[in-house]
């Protein structure tokens, strides 16, 4: 038990300064993840996700609508 308490007591409760979130991280997170998404100019990546998700679940035989 003691040496749980010392494991407790000495946790890190600083959060690095890198590793801090706000309107910027945010920001940034958005940036990085729209990069992920490599597609010709003009063309929305997010319809074609989606367009892909709606013909794997009608393939699927799962729409119980």
């Amino acid at each position: 038990m003691i040496a749980f308490s010392v494991c407790i007591a000495s946790a890190q409760t600083d959060i690095l300064r890198d590793q801090r979130e706000g309107e910027q991280h945010r920001k940034d997170a958005e940036a990085y993840f729209e990069s992920l998404h490599v597609v010709p100019p003009g063309m929305n990546w997010c319809a074609v996700n989606a367009a892909v998700r709606d013909a794997r679940f009608a393939k699927s035989g799962n729409n119980a609508e």
